[in-house]
């Protein structure tokens, strides 16, 4: 039996599908941040300032996670192609400040 091989073994001959399932997860991530931001200031008792200055950083990560995700596509199909993956430590950072703020937000404004 005569069989042909297409690539290394081991190398990646499908240079889309994990690279698009990634950049997806970070979009959904970015929208489901950013709508739990929207429904606190919507659901919160605080004065209008406060919420607008929550509403303001809390929105800043997910829109910061949005671009980047967008921008970054294209170098994250590169690095799977060539396994040499990086984390992404700044979209990590954003999201858990994000979550941070949030949190504390939501638990001052239920406190007072």
């Amino acid at each position: 039996m005569n069989r042909t091989v297409i690539a290394a073994p081991g190398a990646h001959v499908d240079e889309g599908l994990q690279p698009e399932r990634t950049t997806l997860a970070w979009v959904r991530t970015s929208a489901v941040a950013a709508l739990v931001t929207l429904l606190f200031l919507r659901s919160t008792p605080a004065d209008p300032p406060t919420v607008a200055t929550v509403g303001t950083v809390c929105l800043g990560g997910p829109m910061f996670l949005l671009a980047a995700t967008r921008r970054s596509h294209a170098e994250r199909v590169r690095q799977f192609t060539q396994e040499t993956a990086t984390v992404p430590f700044l979209h990590i950072t954003f999201l858990a400040a994000t979550v941070l703020v949030l949190a504390t937000a939501a638990a001052l404004c239920t406190v007072l």
